[in-house]
């Protein structure tokens, strides 16, 4: 679930600096896409310490969920009323930030190894 939610970050980056585009220099453009991106690759490589099982980085993805759906979901009637498509593409994104934030702050369960399996039939 989150790397659902990860696919919706790189969806919203279109609508916020192509079509969401209100004004501003060009080099505040330049650097606010230079953040995005970094932003969203840190997050990537969050994910990959969840895949890989460190406990620290399924926690830290938990609150940061929690806190993405607090502060995104007030601002989506505005949000709505700018552009509805990235509206519903940063609420996706949220919805499944937020199902993989409580998914994962559920118990873990412990991997039995495979040679234990395969002696216990």
């Amino acid at each position: 679930m989150p790397f659902i939610g990860y696919l919706f970050i790189w969806a919203e980056l279109p609508f916020e600096f192509v079509l969401l585009r209100v004004g501003g220099t060009p080099s505040a453009d330049t650097s606010s896409l230079a953040a995005a991106l970094v932003a969203r690759i840190m997050l990537g490589a969050l994910y990959a310490f969840v895949a890989l099982r460190y406990a620290w980085a399924r926690w830290t993805t938990v609150a940061l969920g929690i806190m993405s759906a607090w502060f995104v979901l007030p601002a989506l009637p505005g949000e709505w009323q700018i552009s509805p498509s990235a509206s519903m593409i940063t609420a996706a994104g949220v919805a499944c930030r937020l199902a993989a934030a409580l998914l994962l702050a559920l118990p873990q369960r412990k991997l039995e190894p495979q040679a234990e399996q395969q002696t216990a039939s």
